[in-house]
């Protein structure tokens, strides 16, 4: 679990589920390291380094790849109709399987939870806005809500050609030079810094 504090009107982002499905698979990552196919005795470690390289690609561009559910802490939200929140760690994924949810106490410290039909969340912008037609009146001047949505694509080959490239580099890198770090990786490989930077949101980071 990892946790990711962030200026208001986030108190706190909690990563709550980790995506069933990482950008690259262990076979790709095999094809790459020109290991053969039916070799097994390092599989389980090419996960772990897959899953390494890809939290510190996420980490680097502000970004979710696969499906991944958050959970954030709010302070004081506006129910206004024209306002909304932008929600961190783009893409905003939303259908029926991965809904955003809010939550909060009211008054006499009961948990609430906000009708979906009075949830507007648009996963069209970069990042996403969640809009709320409800009133989350608290204690304090404060919501006490909290916001559960989900990041990301659905399938690995949604994510964009020059991450998964990426990614398999920082594999490579990380399974012949054991003791490096991802981020080392990153920072060390003009090619990777340049692959990443082309997917950022601002063209660079």
């Amino acid at each position: 679990m990892v946790l990711v504090t962030t200026p208001t009107p986030f108190r706190s982002i909690v990563r709550i589920e980790q995506p069933r499905v990482e950008p690259v698979s262990v076979f790709e990552a095999k094809q790459h390291l020109r290991i053969d196919a039916d070799m097994a005795d390092d599989d389980e470690l090419l996960a772990g380094l897959i899953s390494a390289a890809r939290v510190a690609v996420e980490s680097r561009l502000g970004m979710t790849l696969t499906a991944t559910k958050w959970r954030a802490k709010l302070g004081p939200w506006s129910s206004c109709s024209c306002r909304g929140y932008d929600v961190p760690y783009p893409p905003l994924l939303v259908d029926a399987d991965h809904p955003v949810e809010i939550t909060y106490k009211d008054h006499d410290g009961t948990t609430i939870t906000v009708p979906a039909d009075e949830i507007a969340a648009d996963p069209t912008e970069v990042p996403g806005r969640i809009q709320v037609s409800h009133s989350l009146s608290g204690p304090c001047c404060e919501t006490n809500a909290t916001i559960t949505w989900w990041g990301g694509v659905i399938l690995p080959s949604q994510v964009p050609a020059p991450v998964r490239a990426a990614i398999l580099r920082i594999v490579g890198a990380l399974y012949t030079r054991r003791g490096d770090t991802a981020e080392s990786i990153i920072t060390a490989d003009p090619g990777v810094d340049a692959m990443l930077a082309s997917c950022s949101i601002f063209g660079r980071y």
